[in-house]
């Protein structure tokens, strides 16, 4: 009869579950709305079962619902979410009933349901998409562990809390109560609605019910119902218990009082206690000694009164941590009496009364002393921070072969910052060149033995490629008990460079000086040859003789030629100086070429309008163009292209900084480029000596460039020489232009040049002082400044900060890899990206190479600072 009635009104059997598993969780929230603060960490729990069994009761009322209304999609995922929540609540209060019990297992329980969490539910949810199947894993995975956790977590919790209270009192609801959760880990976690998978294909509602009679909800309901019977009683007797137990508390506390007051006035701390309002309910004796004033005063009175302003806000945070069940120790500025401060290392807690915190209790150390001694420290080594820190030179302490202390100038040496290289061994900052007589001369030191103090050598850049040389000045110094190096690093690379500049001139000039010496000396061995001939002519008169002395002259003429050149070199040629329009020696050039050079060398000019005029000899510098054409044409036997160029240019500190021969002001430079070979890097150096050539024999006297650099020099101008073998090459005579009005307002405009606001720009070059020249301005002027050694660590720095970077400044020639390549790298990853290149050819020798990569802008070494950015300017403004 039980059995029909229950089949044919499952709604029934779903209300009764609802009910039951609801009550359950009304009756515990009741409990712990009138429940006292108790010491019992139980009461601090119940809360997630009052959720589950409220929760799990919605549930079922849904279930019911939809038996008779019929299945709702809306309510079908309304049903399977909240059965999942309290299940999901039901595990956590598990969880928490094992972590404060005594056995602790949750290092054996929650590895082992997460574990089933994540992989069974995915596994077992995939085999169909049904509701049922999502019930199912929620009862598996959830349901199941929650209540055995919750089983076990009652008897542990027994064990080490509630025996407390007395085996005969508690025991059996303990017992009971995990009881009920075992059997409903069988009810509620195995046996699941019937489904096409093991075990719920032969374990389920179905087969409990033909086995049974009675659906398993019912069992369920009387299980949940048995919990809230248990949990109510168990709930009474803590509160019971808690009231006899605080009662006997207190009176303990009562008979201590007098006892630890008395130390409590007699400590060398200054003792205090606050209520929750930050009112002073008690201070010691210290504290009216130290303060200057009256134990009474303080009574009643907020302790932000005693406080610095300036630190009473975060004082006034720790106050309320502290209320919040968080010790604190911090230290605090006080006000005295008279006005002054003395300073407090304070340890605060909070003061409890039946479980709540009423208040805190504080204990106070002057430690003003140690204060002032500490602020006389820091001032002391901030001074000195700051003394080390802005030193040009790198300062380093190295002690057991690592380095123990590095300021910034040091570590930048290698483009390091100080954290890199702190604790690094020394001997990877040293080039393997050089690594011998650096580690010699480190461990003679060290071994008492005499060493060098000061010397040269290579220090190994970050890269791994670039050497820096600096110049080292170490000693020996006692260092944390024990010995140690220090000492300076000064990069001299520069240093090095114009001292080379300053020697090639010298040699240049001691070159011309014994050249012109050896010419003079041939002049006069010329001389009676030419006036010798002249008088022989006149007294042998046949033809034989006078052909011999035809071919005497010619010879002599070609040597007076020579020794002209070779003058010309040593001391210069003053000439007649005019007023001269390059542009127009330039076209003169020109003409010549394209009637004399072979037809498959094209000539190219570009001249800038309103070039600025030059004071010079128009013949002198017409040699000097023809020599460079000349050269230009043999280095381009298959043909090419030749670029004659000129423009204004405004030399500034920078660039007259690096070049010896460079003085602040306005010039023309005429570029003359090829497109031929090249010059190999071993050769560059000696291209300007007196007869000094790679041509064949009887091809090339070695004197067309000494004689072009010695005119240049005696019209106050240089000459530089950028090459790339199998590329190219280009020559730059600067001359120096004529002051004008023209002159004098570039000149200002060059004090007006646009400047950056704080936009990021990667500088690309192989060159580092290049790199730290162009950093320098484009800081100076602005901007931020990233700097990459080649095209790999840029193309990484530029994925780092994409978003930073607003434009590249790429050498078109480095190492590893090119600019080129580097450059279509680059528009892989932002095809928008502003790309200016830049390289020692001219620009037009490069537009062909680089059209198809789209740089949006091309700038020419050496360049100035005005070049620099007025380009960056123009090219971040354009769309």
């Amino acid at each position: 009869m039980l059995s029909d009635f229950l089949t044919k009104n499952l709604d029934f059997v779903f209300f009764i579950y609802g009910f039951a598993f609801t009550i359950l969780g009304i009756i515990i929230f009741l409990q712990l709305r009138v429940t006292k603060q108790s010491e019992f960490k139980l009461l601090d729990i119940l809360w997630l079962l009052a959720w589950f069994g409220f929760i799990h009761g919605m549930n079922e009322f849904i279930d019911m619902f939809m038996l008779i209304k019929g299945n709702f999609l809306f309510l079908r995922i309304l049903g399977s979410s909240a059965l999942f929540i309290s299940f999901l609540f039901l595990f956590l209060f598990g969880y928490r009933m094992i972590n404060i019990g005594e056995t602790k297992r949750v290092g054996i329980w929650l590895p082992f349901t997460i574990a089933l969490l994540f992989i069974g539910m995915p596994i077992l949810s995939g085999t169909t998409t049904s509701f049922d199947t999502w019930n199912i894993s929620s009862r598996y995975f959830l349901g199941f562990p929650g209540a055995i956790l919750s089983a076990i977590g009652f008897i542990s919790y027994y064990k080490s809390e509630a025996k407390k209270l007395g085996e005969a009192k508690v025991v059996k609801y303990f017992i009971f109560i995990s009881l009920l959760f075992g059997l409903y880990a069988i009810l509620g976690g195995w046996i699941v609605p019937q489904a096409n998978f093991y075990p719920a294909s032969v374990i389920n509602n179905v087969w409990f019910f033909s086995s049974f009679g009675i659906p398993v909800q019912i069992f369920r309901a009387l299980i949940a119902m048995g919990i809230a019977w248990s949990l109510w009683n168990i709930v009474n007797i803590f509160n019971i218990e808690d009231a006899v137990e605080h009662k006997r508390v207190d009176e303990k506390l009562r008979e201590s009082e007098e006892r630890y007051r008395t130390i409590i006035e007699f400590s060398n701390d200054m003792i205090w206690i606050l209520d929750t309002d930050g009112h002073y309910q008690f201070v010691n004796k210290r504290c009216e000694e130290f303060s200057g004033l009256k134990m009474d005063y303080f009574l009643g009175k907020s302790f932000s009164q005693f406080i610095d302003k300036a630190d009473l806000p975060r004082i006034i945070d720790i106050f309320h941590n502290t209320l919040n069940g968080k010790p604190e120790q911090y230290e605090a500025a006080v006000k005295k009496e008279e006005g002054s401060h003395f300073f407090l290392s304070v340890n605060t807690a909070p003061v409890y009364s039946k479980g709540k915190v009423v208040g805190t209790v504080s204990f106070g150390r002057d430690i003003t002393d140690h204060k002032k001694a500490e602020e006389a420290l820091r001032q002391s080594e901030e001074k000195y921070r700051m003394l080390i820190d802005n030193i040009q030179d790198g300062v380093f302490i190295i002690q057991d072969d690592k380095i123990r202390f590095a300021n910034e100038a040091f570590a930048r040496v290698g483009g390091y910052t100080v954290q890199d290289v702190i604790g690094k061994d020394f001997i990877e900052l040293v080039a393997p060149e050089d690594l011998k007589i650096v580690e010699d001369r480190y461990y003679r030191r060290q071994a008492g033995e005499y060493a060098p103090h000061e010397y040269e050598f290579h220090v190994l850049h970050k890269d791994g490629r670039t050497r820096i040389l600096v110049n080292m000045n170490v000693g020996h110094i006692p260092f944390h008990g024990g010995m140690a190096s220090m000492g300076t690093v000064k990069d001299i690379t520069e240093k090095k460079m114009l001292e080379s500049q300053l020697l090639r001139a010298q040699r240049m000039e001691s070159i011309g000086t014994l050249a012109g010496g050896i010419a003079h000396d041939i002049n006069n061995v010329l001389t009676p040859i030419m006036l010798s001939q002249e008088l022989l002519r006149e007294k042998y008169t046949d033809e034989e003789s006078q052909r011999y002395l035809s071919a005497i002259e010619r010879s002599a003429q070609r040597g007076a030629r020579l020794m002209k050149q070779v003058m010309s070199y040593a001391k210069g040629v003053e000439g007649e100086r005019n007023a001269l329009q390059v542009s127009q020696l330039i076209l003169e050039i020109k003409q010549m070429e394209k009637e004399t050079f072979p037809k498959n060398i094209e000539i190219i000019i570009d001249i800038s309008k309103d070039l600025w005029n030059i004071s010079g000899d128009a013949t002198q510098l017409h040699q000097v163009l023809m020599n460079l054409s000349l050269n230009a044409r043999d280095a381009m036997p298959d043909g090419g292209i030749l670029h004659i160029d000129a423009e204004n240019l405004l030399i500034d500190e920078d660039y007259a900084h690096i070049h010896i021969d460079a003085k602040v002001g306005p010039y023309i430079v005429i570029t003359v480029s090829d497109t031929g070979v090249g010059i190999p890097s071993g050769v560059l150096d000696r291209i300007f000596e007196p007869f000094f050539t790679t041509k064949e024999h009887g091809k090339g006297t070695g004197l067309g460039l000494s004689t072009a650099l010695g005119i240049v020099k005696s019209h106050g101008g240089f000459i530089t020489v950028y090459s790339e073998v199998g590329k190219g090459t280009a020559f730059k005579v600067y001359l120096p232009a004529i002051t004008t009005t023209e002159t004098l307002k570039a000149q200002k405009r060059q004090y007006e040049l646009p400047t950056g606001h704080g936009e990021s720009i990667l500088v690309v070059d192989d060159e580092e002082q290049i790199r730290e020249l162009t950093k320098r301005t484009l800081e100076t002027h602005g901007y931020r400044v990233i700097t990459a050694n080649d095209g790999e660590e840029a193309i990484a720095l530029y994925k780092q900060n994409r978003d930073e970077i607003k434009l590249v400044l790429m050498d078109m020639m480095m190492p590893v890899m090119g600019g080129s390549t580097s450059i279509r790298e680059l528009r892989k990853v932002n095809p928008d990206i502003k790309i200016i290149g830049v390289s020692g050819l001219t620009e037009k020798d490069k537009l062909a190479e680089v059209a198809h990569i789209n740089v949006n802008a091309f700038l020419t070494k050496p360049y100035t600072a005005e070049k620099l950015l007025k380009n960056i300017y123009v090219t971040l403004r354009e769309k």
